[in-house]
């Protein structure tokens, strides 16, 4: 119950700019039943595989463990996440010959907090 409070949440968020006002709504009908299942688990994983948070003027980049999900899980997420919210701008790396997995979560003016706000792993 507490996930569907904050995906409606979700797509009633309105932030501001120093302006204007963004509104940043997801699309709660873009995936199946199944895929929602799917995108949660993922969502659970990538929280917990998360190893360093740096703030970016228009959102976040996330360092993640591999080992604990894997670079292709974190693209299903992506892939998830984007038909869902069109708004938001990724960007995955693989680094390295260790294997450094970095995710960038950005947007418009306003997205920042939008990511602060429902996505549980970008808080401290």
């Amino acid at each position: 119950m507490r996930t569907r409070f904050l995906l409606t949440f979700a797509s009633l968020a309105v932030m501001a700019t120093s302006l204007r006002a963004e509104i940043f709504a997801c699309d709660l009908k873009a995936l199946a039943p199944e895929e929602r299942k799917t995108h949660q688990k993922l969502s659970m994983g990538l929280g917990s595989a998360i190893t360093a948070r740096q703030e970016l003027p228009d959102g976040y980049t996330f360092q993640i463990d591999s080992a604990k999900l894997a670079f292709a899980d974190v693209a299903q997420w992506i892939a998830f996440e984007h038909r869902c919210c069109r708004f938001l701008q990724f960007r995955l790396e693989l680094q390295g010959r260790d294997g450094r997995v970095s995710l960038s979560l950005q947007g418009a003016p306003g997205v920042k907090k939008f990511i602060e706000t429902e996505f549980r792993f970008a808080r401290d």
